[in-house]
């Protein structure tokens, strides 16, 4: 049972905020133990009904139950559902339910042990609350003083004598500030172990993503290109479809080197990025080769549509406007996925990028 609870808070952790994950998990675990208080107290009833024991709150009891069998089955239609964009509602929800089991731990401490002065089923609930459940500091300050007032009141309305009604009182002061410095000292915790958590996995997620990309042009890189494109063909190769890759080179890139200088050069290799982005479609994975050279994966697309693709990409390289009057120029390189490997596919887009070159540069061959 512990192990679901944590894979479903780890669930809540992943995805939602905290206030969403806080509901989440409160509310799978009213299920949790309702359901286990309720299934022993159903066995409670029956037995003291057959007469293996006495019981004289048994009508208190019974209540409770019912509370249960009708609140129980409500909560875990929610809880199904999993969607708890309503936050403040589902936490009335869940501070109903906290609002009963601490009337029946007031009531039945009333019933059975104050005579005794003994609260130790108030307190043990109190901080059974505390300790399993998650509630924001203002409602737990409202809820836990709110059950401190019923609980005084029961006390001075059942024991006749004022001192020992008093010190019963006092105690119960001391057990309820107890009890809320654990619930909001529970709550500030888990709440900063959150924000720290996903805190944790945005620098991951942007550590990953600088492993995955080219630092001046924010394409992906050689590397990641290549790994996506060996599983990509393998699974291509296995249910069937179609992929082409484009190997680009940017013509005469050494030129615009020595006759503008390098910071022109990077600034033409981020426009060439740039309108890469533009022209192809979201599912197309887009890299940077190295240096001047550029390599785009075009997935479901056969030849004559990775052709189409090449040149509207080389028509547009040649129109982006520089302030110096810089024209650039761009060959392509085409292929197409058929039964060969990843390596033969960048081989033969490379070939043709060759190609390309010695027809006169400023075209797309496949």
């Amino acid at each position: 049972m512990e192990r679901y609870i944590g894979s479903v808070v780890q669930h809540y952790m992943d995805h939602d905020s905290f206030e969403e994950s806080v509901v989440g998990q409160n509310l799978l675990r009213i299920i949790v133990i309702g359901g286990l208080y309720t299934s022993i107290e159903i066995i409670g009833l029956i037995l003291s009904k057959l007469g293996y024991f006495h019981s004289d709150i048994r009508s208190f009891v019974f209540v409770v139950v019912m509370f249960h069998l009708l609140f129980l089955p409500m909560v875990v239609v929610l809880y199904r559902k999993r969607v708890f964009k309503n936050v403040k509602m589902y936490e009335n929800l869940c501070n109903l339910y906290y609002g009963v089991i601490l009337t029946w731990s007031v009531v039945f401490t009333i019933l059975v042990y104050i005579d005794k002065e003994d609260m130790t089923i108030y307190s043990l609930v109190l901080f059974f609350i505390s300790a399993v459940f998650l509630i924001e500091p203002n409602r737990s300050s409202v809820l836990y003083l709110s059950s401190y007032i019923l609980f005084t009141a029961a006390i001075y309305n059942h024991i006749e004598i004022v001192q020992i009604a008093n010190g019963l009182a006092f105690k119960g002061l001391i057990i309820v500030i107890l009890a809320l410095v654990v619930s909001q000292g529970n709550f500030m915790v888990r709440k900063r172990l959150f924000n720290s958590r996903r805190e944790l996995e945005k620098l991951n997620e942007t550590l990953r993503e600088q492993t995955l990309r080219d630092s001046l042009t924010k394409l992906y890189n050689n590397a990641f290109v290549f790994d996506y494109l060996e599983r990509e063909t393998e699974s291509i190769l296995s249910r069937g479809g179609s992929l082409s890759l484009l190997m680009m080179d940017l013509d005469n890139f050494k030129n615009i080197n020595d006759t503008y200088g390098h910071l022109f050069g990077d600034k033409v290799i981020t426009a060439v990025s740039d309108k890469l982005i533009d022209v192809t479609r979201e599912s197309d994975i887009v890299g940077r080769y190295g240096g001047e050279e550029f390599i785009v994966v075009l997935t479901d697309t056969r030849k004559a549509l990775a052709i189409e693709i090449a040149e509207r990409i080389r028509k547009e390289v040649n129109e982006i406007v520089f302030e110096n009057d810089a024209t650039i120029t761009l060959s392509i390189g085409v292929a197409e996925l058929s039964e060969q490997t990843a390596y033969n596919l960048v081989d033969a887009a490379d070939g043709n990028l060759y190609k390309a070159k010695r027809q006169g540069k400023n075209r797309a061959v496949a």
